[in-house]
Order: structure tokens, then C-alpha cells, then sequence
């Protein structure tokens, strides 16, 4: 039995069957401002088919940012916010399921996960060169726009109760577009391969190899937390180390909360694991965001869902295992 080896971390640099005689195919490339690499480790399919089959898997993530972007002005998630909240706008079929989709994760976590919180992110600007803490009235003033329920979705038509709200479905689009690449490769019938996109994963191995799967060290650099072992499914996970900025010691991170405005301080990180990659992605952003206990309820309470969340106590960092998970789980927690 062969173990793949995988790291979730921001940029993950995939090292994967070092001594076998039959490398994986791979495939890197940048989608969604991270680096997503596609990884067949398939031996029965000759290697020129497989690119082609991969680069076909790349084009629909390629759609799926250039459609989904709210940043980019010839998205039709741009288009939207710019017209929404004037009257409605008639979607796309697929920017249906897209919202659709977000919509009814964000009633899932009760709001901890909500796509109408771009607003917000937006003033935070964590993508700038040299970022800084909006003022506070700033956010207040922004803060009424924020509720997934101030929208009106229905098939083919969306609109927004308040004019000035905007949605961004990031936090769900990588796991979505996993999913869609999952589909994708068991369609042409490879039997082992990962996807991995910036950290978020769908494994698929169905014979005796398993994937050996390390969580990053939110402080060690280069170290781990712990690691599990995993033939298929996903994981997804939210750091307060992924994307942020320090000022007089303070850390502020990109994952906002959308009750208050700010960057939510309870967790340093959280792992979910499950088999829908669009499911881990928003409950890793939701666990987040709500209060310690409460999110680790929550993992418990869903049916063929697993999580480690890491926190700070007294300055010391400690971690809940989730109760189906803690048998598969081996801590590390080295630098």
C-alpha cells in the first residue's frame, strides 16, 4: 500500500510518490489568486490523454472564476452588483446553481458564512500593497448591507433589497469548482487523483493507497499540526494565516465576520473534512466565524462531517479533534 502525501497550506507545493517507478501526472496552474494543481496518478491511461483530460478539467475552472469574480468588471457577478440593487437581473443557468448553491449554505451556518459581506471585504482591501483598518464608521455604515436574506433569488432572477449590497461567492467557488473536476476525471475514468487548490482538496483513490494528508502549523512556517490518512473525499481549510496584516501586533486577517465587520478572533484555523468539497469550503469560512464551542458543536452535529479546529488560550495554542475523526487523527504540532 502507497501513501500520497499532502500538505494544506495557501501555495501547497505537492510532493506526491517520490520513490514510485510511475510519477503522477501534474498540472499547476494560477486560478482564484492560488495555485491549483491537478494530480493523476493512473497508470493505465496513456500520459498524452491524461493532459488533454486535465487541461479540459482547467478550462471549466477557468470559466468558473471568469463568470464568478467580483472583482473582475466583466464577470457576471460584477454585473449583477452593479445593477441588483436597482431592479432585477436575469442569470444564467449555471450563475443560478452558483448562488443557489451559497445561498443555501449561508442559511446552513446561520449567517457565519454569507456571500453578501463583499461590501465589507471590500473596504478591509486585503489585497492591497499596503493595507490598513478601515475606519470604524466605515464599517458601521456598510454593516446594514450585509444579510443574505435582503436577497430575492428566484431561478433565473436576482435582486437586492438594499441598493449598495454586493455578493461574492469566493468561499464557496473553490469547492464548487472541485466538485465539478471530480465529476469531470471519474467521468473519464481515472481511478486516483487529486485536485488541489490552494490547500482545498478532492481526493479520489479507490484501490489500497490511501492519502496521507499533514495540516499546516498556523505559526510553525514550514511545520505541522497533525495529519490523517484518507482515500476519497475533501478538505478545506481557514487560517488567520493565509492572508493578513500586523499592525501593532495585531494580527487582521481576511476572514471577516459579518455580524461585527471585523476579522473574527476566536479560531487560529479550521479543517473540515467531508465528501462534498463546496460543503467544506463554507463550513470551513462558518466554523470560523462562530464562537469556539458553538462551532465545534456544529462540525459534531453534521451527519459525515470532520474537523480539527486550532485556537489560542492563555497565547498557547491548543486544538479540538471532532468525535468521528479522532481515531484517524495523529498529532504532529512540531515547527
Amino acid at each position: 500500500m502507497k501513501r500520497i502525501t499532502l500538505s494544506i497550506c495557501l501555495l501547497l507545493l505537492l510532493n506526491c510518490h517520490k520513490h514510485e517507478e510511475h510519477p503522477p501526472v501534474q498540472i499547476t496552474q494560477i486560478h482564484m489568486d492560488t495555485y491549483t494543481t491537478i494530480s493523476v496518478y493512473d497508470n493505465n491511461f496513456d500520459e498524452q490523454f491524461i493532459v488533454g483530460k486535465v487541461e479540459k478539467a482547467f478550462d471549466v475552472i477557468g470559466h468558473i472564476e471568469k463568470i464568478a469574480n467580483a472583482f473582475s468588471d466583466t464577470s457576471e457577478i460584477y454585473f449583477i452588483n452593479s445593477q441588483a440593487g436597482v431592479k432585477p437581473v436575469t442569470i444564467t443557468e449555471e450563475m443560478g446553481e452558483i448562488i443557489k448553491g451559497s445561498l443555501k449554505y449561508c442559511k446552513m451556518t446561520d449567517g457565519t458564512f454569507d456571500i453578501t459581506v463583499f461590501p465589507i471585504v471590500r473596504l478591509w482591501d486585503f489585497m492591497a500593497e499596503n493595507p490598513k483598518v478601515p475606519e470604524n464608521e466605515d464599517i458601521q455604515e456598510r454593516l446594514p448591507l450585509v444579510n443574505y436574506e435582503n436577497i430575492i433569488f428566484n431561478d433565473d432572477k436576482i435582486s437586492f433589497r438594499i441598493n449598495g449590497m454586493g455578493i461574492d461567492p469566493g468561499g464557496f467557488l473553490k469547492g464548487y469548482a472541485i466538485d465539478r473536476v471530480v465529476s469531470l476525471l471519474k467521468r473519464d475514468g481515472f481511478k486516483k487523483f487529486v485536485i488541489n487548490m490552494g490547500g482545498d482538496l478532492g481526493i479520489y483513490i479507490i484501490d489500497d493507497d490511501t492519502a496521507s494528508v499533514k495540516i499546516q502549523h498556523p505559526r510553525g512556517g514550514n511545520g505541522f499540526w497533525g495529519e490523517f490518512e484518507i482515500k476519497e473525499g475533501s478538505i478545506a481549510t481557514s487560517g488567520d494565516y493565509e492572508r493578513y496584516f500586523e499592525i501593532g501586533g495585531v494580527r487582521y486577517h481576511h476572514i471577516i465576520n459579518p455580524t461585527t465587520g471585523y476579522p473574527q478572533s476566536d479560531c487560529v484555523s479550521v479543517t473540515i473534512v467531508t465528501e462534498k468539497a463546496e460543503l467544506a469550503d463554507v463550513f470551513a469560512t462558518g466554523v470560523f466565524v462562530m464562537e469556539l464551542e458553538k462551532g465545534f458543536d456544529f462540525i459534531n452535529k453534521n451527519k459525515d462531517v470532520e474537523g480539527v479546529i486550532i485556537y489560542k488560550e492563555d497565547n498557547i495554542l491548543k486544538s479540538l479533534v471532532s468525535e468521528g475523526m479522532i481515531d484517524k487523527y495523529n498529532y504532529i504540532e512540531y515547527e
